[in-house]
């Protein structure tokens, strides 16, 4: 899952983007109302962030026009405000929840368990390629009764290929989803996992295979024979 975080107190910041990242997450962080516009079209976020007092403007403006040009992911706002009718505001500017600071990181994260579970109410919770399961909720990968043996970064991104099986990922859209766009990558990293991700494939013998589309990415496809 990849989340953005738009909080302009920079220690905050890295606080939220450290703790998700050891839950599992993979973040981003922008710092206004410009950097939101900017970056959320620009990468497949699952949800975003969203501080209210940001230096060039409200983050609920922020929200609504996200709203208005078609955004659909969940938001969820933080912020220091706590009359209600910043609460009403929020909601009413198609915020999905409203957490008040301060609270606890574990507050945090439950609130976005929960509105990641609202658009799974229409979609199977468990997404099969071959002999793999995907727990779209939780985002654990799971083979008959048990789990197959992966790295972190191997487990992120069959992750992003099982959600996409049968349609081509771009390099860019892992790279992305899988190390965040502020962190440095030598040009073959994807290339590397990939090959990693491959050979741990082929040892648990699930069924399914990673097939290059050259200049273009992966696409991850059940295997026919």
């Amino acid at each position: 899952m990849r989340v953005l975080v738009i909080e302009d107190q920079l220690r905050f910041a890295q606080l939220l983007k450290d703790c998700l990242e050891q839950g599992g997450f993979v973040v981003d962080t922008v710092d206004s109302v410009a950097g939101f516009n900017a970056q959320a079209p620009a990468q497949d976020y699952d949800l975003f962030i969203v501080d209210l007092g940001l230096p060039d403007g409200d983050g609920l403006q922020a929200i609504r026009s996200y709203r208005d040009a078609g955004g659909t992911k969940p938001v969820i706002v933080v912020t220091a405000r706590n009359m209600v009718n910043d609460l009403v505001n929020g909601l009413d500017c198609g915020a999905d929840d409203f957490l008040t600071k301060p609270f606890h990181i574990e507050a945090l994260k439950a609130r976005i368990r929960a509105v990641l579970r609202r658009p799974q109410a229409i979609q199977k919770k468990e997404h099969c390629v071959g002999r793999l399961k995907l727990d779209q909720e939780t985002g654990e990968i799971h083979f008959e009764d048990g789990n197959v043996a992966l790295s972190p970064a191997e487990r992120r991104l069959l992750a992003v290929l099982m959600r996409r099986a049968g349609s081509v990922v771009s390099k860019s859209l892992i790279d992305g989803q899988v190390n965040g766009s502020d962190r440095c990558c030598t040009p073959n990293a994807v290339e590397q996992l990939v090959s990693r991700l491959r050979k741990s494939l082929a040892r648990a013998e699930v069924g399914v295979d990673v097939k290059t589309v050259r200049g273009i990415g992966y696409v991850l496809e059940e295997r026919t024979h």
